[in-house]
């Protein structure tokens, strides 16, 4: 398969980099490192894009500080093993918010499913988040990816109900999961019309807030185009052949779909026993107005130590890719 970029060098030490946001007109990108298998503890990353180096910008120390024992459901265990494994990060998402500041939005799936939102604030020399609340969602939801909407809400993809023990054979046969929620601060949740697919996972909003686009993980693989009102005629669907992670847009106008190539039950079983995956991945740029694939920017084979690519982002000139199961992030070059 060919590939219009090309793999230069890595982000070292940024583990588990399920998830990556650059924040425009600054040299940092912020990243979501996952828990996995070792039991190893959730972070925030923050990332200067000038000098490459990594550094942990929240982690479950002071996550442990922030919510406060108060905060965790009564038929839960308590003490300083629970917060231990307490920040578990997933998707994320920003919301500029003015000068020298912004929204970070962050799904977590401990001690319950919730999002948790943070104030950065950004210099040059320095990224500092500092918790702000906590938004649980919904009973027998499990987000996955996030956006910030133009109306002052977010929306989240809701994969699975975490209850459902056949969740994992239905998204193998392209049944439908889950779906995707809104909230807003004057009404709180609401599940978005016409928006149940198979395992929904990453998501994004068009520019002026009309469309969302969503990518199914599933055997479906694809990435669908709904209208946010609900109008079933509208909703489009594109044919990737990727179990279709994260999705994030370039400064062109397209959007960065990432996936892997492989099954959800071969995926997951790897998954559940690795930390590190050397799974194919692909990173699709595909224009959103017509619903196709303007280019194959990545392919990688997953040698080196680096497979499974979940998210691409635009950061200069450069596309970095995030992996839930490895070492580093990739940072990709257009080839000449």
């Amino acid at each position: 398969m060919q590939s219009a970029y090309s793999l230069v060098s890595h982000i070292e030490n940024a583990i588990n980099s399920e998830d990556i946001v650059y924040l425009p007109g600054t040299d940092w990108v912020i990243a979501s490192s996952m828990t996995d298998v070792s039991g190893r503890l959730g972070c925030l990353y923050a990332i200067d894009r000038r000098t490459r180096t990594c550094e942990i910008l929240y982690g479950a120390a002071d996550y442990a500080r922030d919510i406060g024992i108060e905060r965790l459901p009564a038929d839960l265990p308590t003490g300083p093993e629970v917060f231990a494994r307490g920040f578990t990060p997933h998707g994320i998402a920003l919301r500029r918010s003015g000068s020298g500041s912004c929204t970070l939005y962050v799904v977590c799936h401990y001690p319950f499913d919730a999002i948790e939102v943070f104030n950065l604030e950004v210099s040059r020399s320095k990224l500092t988040a500092t918790w702000v609340e906590s938004l649980q969602m919904p009973l027998g939801t499990s987000g996955n990816d996030l956006v910030a909407l133009t109306d002052g809400g977010f929306a989240v993809t809701n994969m699975v109900n975490p209850k459902d023990v056949e969740a994992m054979l239905k998204m193998q046969e392209g049944i439908p999961t889950g779906y995707v929620l809104e909230w807003h601060p004057d009404v709180g949740w609401s599940q978005v019309p016409d928006s149940e697919m198979s395992g929904p996972n990453g998501i994004e909003v068009s520019p002026d807030g009309e469309w969302l686009f969503v990518s199914s993980w599933s055997s479906t693989k694809s990435l669908v185009r709904l209208p946010r009102e609900g109008r079933f005629s509208q909703r489009i669907a594109l044919t990737t052949n990727l179990l279709n992670d994260n999705l994030s847009w370039t400064s062109d106008g397209k959007l960065l779909v990432t996936g892997q190539l492989s099954t959800p039950m071969d995926f997951t079983a790897q998954y559940r026993s690795k930390t590190r995956l050397n799974t194919p991945f692909v990173v699709l740029k595909v224009d959103p107005t017509v619903m196709n694939i303007a280019e194959t920017a990545i392919y990688h084979d997953g040698s080196d130590g680096f497979g499974a690519g979940t998210v691409a982002a635009e950061v200069g000139n450069e596309i970095w890719v995030g992996t839930s199961r490895g070492a580093t992030i990739g940072c990709f070059s257009r080839s000449k």
